[in-house]
């Protein structure tokens, strides 16, 4: 196996991660409200409360892209060595 090297690492690692970002953040604020709470946030008379709900939506934006990110590489990493469960999905 050919080693990649950080570079080549980190250049598909943000290759695969904001795609995966764009897509549960529009799903956030499209759907969830998450605009209303980015607008509460960016005022600069916000509360502690307000800054606190952001803060929370934020981090479950952050953890689901993450999720979904550790899904994505299992199923590639799965593809590779030939799962069976994987196999029939792709195919």
């Amino acid at each position: 196996m050919i080693y990649a090297g950080f570079g080549k690492r980190s250049l598909a690692y943000i290759v695969d991660i904001l795609p995966i970002l764009m897509l549960t953040f529009s799903i956030a604020y499209f759907f969830f409200g998450f605009d209303k709470i980015w607008h509460e946030y960016l005022d600069p008379e916000n509360s502690t409360e307000e800054r606190a709900t952001f803060l929370k939506h934020r981090n479950v934006i952050r953890d689901s892209t993450f999720l979904l990110w550790i899904l994505y590489g299992l199923s590639w990493t799965a593809q590779l060595f030939k799962a069976p469960w994987v196999r029939s999905y792709w195919d």
